[in-house]
């Protein structure tokens, strides 16, 4: 499991980063500007990261990183306290910056996110833990899909239903009404 604890002045640099890009966009976002708001010179910067693309490098891992242990605690059936704690740390608007750039950066993100999804699946298959005759592929993109949306529309999802889905209260909800849905007892149809 990944461990998004660690608070060095490295790690500061990176969650501001993450912060910063998440609210203005990849190419708004200096190294200056991460200086200033990590209290930080940008040479400590260049120290930890190498570089500016150093540092987004290192951004997007820890953001994988916590998407990861997301999907698998939602996939395994382990979504409390835990999850709750992954999904408080993870930028839901850095996610969908990179995710929805074109090319470059999101393509990887996505491939990475997708790749893992179908290890989950695979892993749940070999536990026969997946139904006969379910196209696995198919299934680890659905539900790397529904994972994402949830983190994606974060913020929408809070405003419209007046707590957050994916807090430590909310989550309990949703996972119960996701679960309704998929096991066929949200919909009589």
């Amino acid at each position: 499991m990944y461990s998004p604890d660690d608070r060095t002045a490295k790690a500061v640099i990176r969650d501001t980063a993450i912060e910063l890009i998440g609210r203005s966009g990849m190419e708004s976002v200096s190294l200056k500007q991460i200086a200033e708001a990590a209290g930080v010179s940008q040479a400590l910067i260049i120290k930890h990261y190498g570089s500016r693309e150093g540092l987004v490098t290192a951004a997007n891992e820890h953001v994988l990183g916590l998407m990861r242990d997301a999907l698998e605690a939602v996939a395994l059936g382990e979504p409390g306290a835990p999850l709750s704690a992954v999904l408080e740390s993870l930028d839901s608007r850095y996610l969908a910056r990179l995710l929805l750039s074109p090319g470059g950066h999101g393509q990887l993100m996505f491939a990475e996110l997708a790749e893992y999804s179908r290890a989950l699946i695979a892993r749940l298959s070999e536990e026969g833990k997946i139904g006969e005759g379910i196209d696995t592929e198919r299934l680890a993109l659905i539900l790397l899909a529904h994972d994402l949306s949830s983190v994606l529309l974060r913020d929408r999802i809070t405003e419209a239903l007046g707590e957050d889905p994916l807090g430590a209260g909310g989550l309990e909800h949703w996972m119960g009404i996701a679960d309704a849905l998929y096991r066929g007892r949200a919909l009589e149809l």
